[in-house]
C-alpha cells in the first residue's frame, strides 16, 4: 500500500465500523450499542433544543470544534447516511464530476429546517435529518433481514419478528430511493446541498485550521475529479471547496503526481482577501442561525406545537414512558425508530407516515415489559425523559378499561385469570364473586397502561380488557406503599361492598 493511500483506507476502516455498529443497534436491539448515537449530530441538536443536557450541548460544540480544525471526516466517517450513499456510489460505480455550488440553496433549505426545529417542530425536522432517515432505512430494510438470518442460524435464541407492513416498509424504501437518486445524480449531493447538518458543518470547515488544497504540481488529469463525491474540486483553477469536502481522501489517494494536500493552512490564506473572505463567512453563519431562530419564533407564533390540539388518531394512541403528553412528545419525536428495534415487548410501532407520526404503542403482539426502559434509556433527541426503572414502573401510559359483558371468567364461568396473572403491580386480582367463581376485579389507583392484561386476553375479535391513552402521563401509586397501607381482605372474606376491587 503507497503512503498517500494509508489516510483513504483508515477512513473506509472507520466508516465500516461506524455504518455496521449502526446497523447493528437498528438490527439487533442491543440497547448497549445505541450510545454511539450521542454522536449523531442531527438527534444531538433536537435534543439540546427541545430538552436542554448539558453533555450533549458539550458533544455538539466538541463536534463543531473539530470540524473547524480537521474538516468534515464527520460525514465521511461518524454519520451512517453518509457513509451509505458512499456504499451505494460503489457500488453504482459512478464516476463523480465537478458539481456547481449551490450555495443559496443549501442555505435556504439549512434556515428552514433549523427554524422548524426551534419552532418545536422535531417531526418536520426529521424529513431531511439524515440520522432519522437512515433509521427508516435500516429498520424497514435491514432489521427484517438480520432477525430472518439470526433465526434461521440460531434458531434456539430467536429474535421477535416484528410486523413489516406496506406502511412501515414505504417509510424506509422512500427514503432509500431519494437517496439512490441522489447518488446517481450527484452522488454526494445530498450531503453538499440538502442535509442541513452537513451546511452547517459545512459552515465550520470552510475557513478551517487544517484544508485540502491544491499545489502547483497539479497537472489537470482529473483523477482526483473522478473520485471526489462531493463534486467539490476544480483543477482548471486549482481549487477545493473545503465547506463541500467531506474528507474521504480518495483524491488524495488517486494523484498521480502528489497534488493533493492536506495540512495547516498556508500563509496565503491569511492575506487579506482571505480574512475579508472568513469574515463575509462568519457574517453568512450568523445571518444564517439568525434567520433559522427568526423562522422558528415565527413558526412558533402559529402556536406551540405542544399545546396544540392533536387529531383523533393521535388523541387516541398510547405513547412511550417518558413522553409526558402526546402533543409533548408528537412535537419532539423525529420517528427514528431506534427505540421501536429495542424495545423488548415489540409494543412500539413506528409513526404512521414519512413526514408526521410518532412512535405509539400497540398490545397486539407483546406487552410493555416491567424491567424494560429502554426506549427511554435509548431516545436520542429526549422525546423520552430519561428515568429510572423504578419511575418508569409507576409511569402511567394508559389506563385498563374492563369489559365484564364479554370477560369469559364472568360470561361463560371458566377459570381464566390471565389479566391478573400477567399484571405486574397488583392492579388486576382475581376475587370469588358470591358463587365463590373467581373474577378479575380492577384498582385504577396501581393501573400503569402497560398492556400486561390487554394482549395475553384471550377474547376474541375484542378483548375483555383494553388499555386506553391518559391525556398526561403522570405516576401511579407505588404498589409495595400501597397495600402496606391498603392490604386488601382476604378472598373469603371479599364483600361487594369493599369499594376497592370493584370493577
Amino acid at each position: 500500500m503507497k503512503k498517500k493511500e494509508f489516510p483513504r483506507v483508515v477512513r473506509i476502516g472507520a466508516a465500516t465500523i461506524s455504518i455496521m455498529l449502526s446497523l447493528l443497534a437498528f438490527g439487533t436491539g442491543l440497547d448497549s450499542l445505541a450510545g454511539i448515537f450521542a454522536l449523531q449530530l442531527g438527534p444531538d441538536m433536537a435534543r439540546v433544543l427541545t430538552a436542554f443536557s448539558l453533555p450533549i450541548l458539550i458533544v455538539i460544540l466538541t463536534t463543531l470544534v473539530l470540524t473547524f480544525i480537521f474538516g468534515r471526516f464527520y460525514c465521511a466517517v461518524v454519520c451512517p447516511l453518509g457513509i451509505l450513499q458512499d456504499f451505494i456510489g460503489f457500488i453504482s460505480r459512478k464516476k463523480g464530476r465537478k458539481v456547481s455550488n449551490y450555495y443559496k440553496t443549501r442555505y435556504t433549505i439549512a434556515v428552514i429546517m433549523f427554524g422548524m426545529l426551534f419552532a418545536g417542530w422535531a417531526v418536520k425536522f426529521r424529513i431531511l435529518e439524515p440520522y432519522s432517515n437512515f433509521g427508516s432505512i435500516a429498520s424497514a430494510v435491514f432489521t427484517p433481514f438480520y432477525v430472518w438470518l439470526h433465526n434461521l442460524i440460531l434458531p434456539n435464541s430467536a429474535l421477535i419478528i416484528r410486523d413489516v407492513t406496506m406502511l412501515s416498509l414505504l417509510t424506509g424504501l422512500i427514503p432509500l430511493a431519494l437517496l439512490i437518486f441522489f447518488v446517481s445524480w450527484r452522488k454526494r449531493v445530498f450531503c453538499t446541498t440538502v442535509c442541513p447538518v452537513g451546511t452547517l458543518l459545512g459552515l465550520c470547515a470552510k475557513h478551517g485550521t487544517f484544508r485540502m488544497s491544491l499545489s502547483e504540481k497539479c497537472i489537470k488529469c482529473g483523477k482526483c475529479v473522478s473520485v471526489c463525491p462531493s463534486g467539490c474540486i476544480n483543477p482548471d483553477k486549482r481549487e477545493l471547496d473545503n465547506e463541500r469536502c467531506v474528507r474521504c481522501m480518495n483524491c488524495k489517494a488517486v494523484c498521480p503526481v502528489d497534488a493533493i494536500k492536506y495540512g495547516f493552512r498556508k500563509e496565503r490564506d491569511l492575506m487579506p482577501e482571505s480574512v475579508n473572505s472568513f469574515r463575509r463567512n462568519m457574517i453568512v453563519g450568523a445571518g444564517a442561525v439568525t434567520a433559522a431562530a427568526a423562522f422558528g419564533v415565527g413558526l412558533g407564533a402559529l402556536g406551540n406545537p405542544q399545546e396544540r390540539v392533536l387529531d383523533e388518531d393521535d388523541a387516541n394512541k398510547i405513547y412511550p414512558p417518558g413522553a409526558g403528553s402526546a402533543a409533548r412528545f408528537a412535537s419532539k419525536c423525529t420517528n427514528c425508530q431506534l427505540c421501536v428495534t429495542n424495545c423488548k415487548g415489540n409494543v412500539l410501532r413506528a409513526g404512521d407516515g414519512f413526514t408526521g407520526g410518532a412512535v405509539h404503542l400497540k398490545f397486539d403482539k407483546g406487552m410493555c415489559e416491567h424491567n424494560c426502559k429502554n426506549c427511554s434509556d435509548v431516545c436520542p433527541t429526549g422525546a423520552l425523559t430519561p428515568m429510572a426503572l423504578k419511575q418508569k414502573q409507576l409511569t402511567r401510559i394508559g389506563l385498563a378499561n374492563f369489559n365484564p359483558r364479554i370477560c369469559i371468567a364472568i360470561q361463560d364461568r371458566t377459570d381464566c385469570g390471565a389479566c391478573a396473572e400477567h399484571c405486574p403491580t397488583g392492579a388486576l386480582r382475581m376475587k370469588p364473586d358470591e358463587t365463590g367463581m373467581r373474577i378479575p376485579f380492577f384498582n385504577p389507583h396501581l393501573c400503569i397502561g402497560c398492556g400486561s392484561c390487554e394482549y395475553p386476553c384471550p377474547v376474541r375479535p375484542v378483548r375483555a380488557i383494553i388499555v386506553e391513552p391518559v391525556t398526561v402521563q403522570v405516576l401511579a401509586e407505588d404498589p409495595e406503599e400501597y397495600f402496606k397501607e391498603n392490604m386488601p381482605v382476604q378472598d373469603d372474606q371479599f364483600s361487594k361492598d369493599n369499594d376497592e376491587w370493584l370493577i
